[in-house]
C-alpha cells in the first residue's frame, strides 16, 4: 500500500510589493496522509478555509476531487515523488488509486 500525502493551503505567496506568487503561503491550514492501492480511496472533507492543495504519493496514481469523488484509472495521473499544488473548493475531498 502506498501513501498520498495532503497538504492544505488558504493562500498563494505574496512578493513584498505584493505580486501574488505560484508558492503557497505557510503555515499550512491542515495535512491529511490517506492509503492508497488498486481501490479507490477518499480523504477527509477540505478545511473550510483550504483553497490549494498540495498532493504527492510514494506511488504513481491517480486522482479526482469533488464532493464524493471516486478516482478511477482513466482519471489525472501523478508520478511517484511528485508534487503539484491545485485549486481545491473547501469541503470538497480527494479521492486517489494507484496506478
Amino acid at each position: 500500500m502506498s501513501i498520498l500525502q495532503i497538504t492544505e493551503y488558504k493562500e498563494v505567496g505574496n512578493e513584498i510589493t505584493g505580486i501574488r506568487l505560484p508558492v503557497a503561503q505557510e503555515p499550512f491550514v491542515a495535512v491529511q496522509q490517506v492509503t492508497i492501492s488498486g481501490t479507490t480511496a477518499q480523504s477527509a472533507a477540505f478545511n473550510a478555509e483550504t483553497r490549494y492543495i498540495r498532493i504527492s504519493g510514494d506511488a504513481a496514481f491517480r486522482f479526482r476531487v469533488g464532493l464524493d469523488p471516486t478516482a478511477v484509472i482513466t482519471d489525472t495521473r501523478m508520478i511517484a515523488d511528485a508534487a503539484e499544488y491545485f485549486g481545491v473548493t473547501p469541503g470538497h475531498k480527494i479521492a486517489a488509486i494507484t496506478g
